[in-house]
């Protein structure tokens, strides 16, 4: 992942850090897809982001009409934090390979 791409996502993550009372499941799943995830049609139960290629573990993002939860919200933007970081080390030890 290039470093102006790492740092949008990290602003758009900080930015509803700012304001986890008002976190709505779309600019999270927004998140999730910029970080290579896609939506698991397989699950039955909450949305579900996957991504196949790396084996991260599932992230579950609620789609309910009103606002997350602030805890909830916190949690899942914790997760997609550290996702953005295993993608920058990634590019990293690729880029120090060449």
């Amino acid at each position: 992942m290039d470093p102006g791409r790492a740092a949008k996502i990290r602003k758009e993550i900080e930015k509803l850090r700012r304001s986890p009372n008002n976190i709505r499941h779309r600019q999270l799943a927004s998140i999730a897809q910029k970080l290579g995830r896609v939506r698991d049609s397989s699950r039955n139960n909450e949305p579900t982001y996957v991504n196949k290629s790396r084996k991260w573990f599932p992230l579950s993002i609620p789609d309910h009409s009103v606002p997350l939860k602030k805890g909830t919200a916190l949690k899942i933007l914790d997760q997609l934090e550290e996702d953005l970081l295993k993608l920058e080390d990634e590019s990293e030890s690729e880029a120090g390979e060449e």
